[in-house]
């Protein structure tokens, strides 16, 4: 029994309530969000808006999303791209 546990001197109450405890605290950090990149790759931008890497290529160089050079590595601003998911968003579904 290499996994055995012995109680000695805890009554089922001090258990229960260190559990409870300890359950909560491991909900609280589950639940913290995660801190905000400032900047995202490719990669992150592509699969945020569901296209492929040559349409966001294509959507740089027309303008539609500002891309940002930091050494070899083309980067985007988060809130940049939110901005731009968010004009999307309503577009998509406006009518003529």
């Amino acid at each position: 029994m290499q996994n055995a546990v012995l109680l000695e001197n805890v009554t089922r109450e001090e258990l229960i309530r260190d559990i409870r405890a300890l359950v909560s605290e491991i909900i609280d950090q589950k639940l913290q969000p995660e801190p905000q990149k400032d900047f995202l790759t490719k990669k992150e931008v592509s699969a945020m808006l569901r296209i492929s890497l040559p349409t966001l290529q294509r959507m740089t160089q027309s303008g539609s999303i500002t891309g940002y050079r930091m050494g070899r590595r083309i980067l985007y601003r988060a809130a940049e791209v939110d901005n731009a998911l968010k004009t999307i968003e309503t577009i998509k579904y406006k009518r003529n």
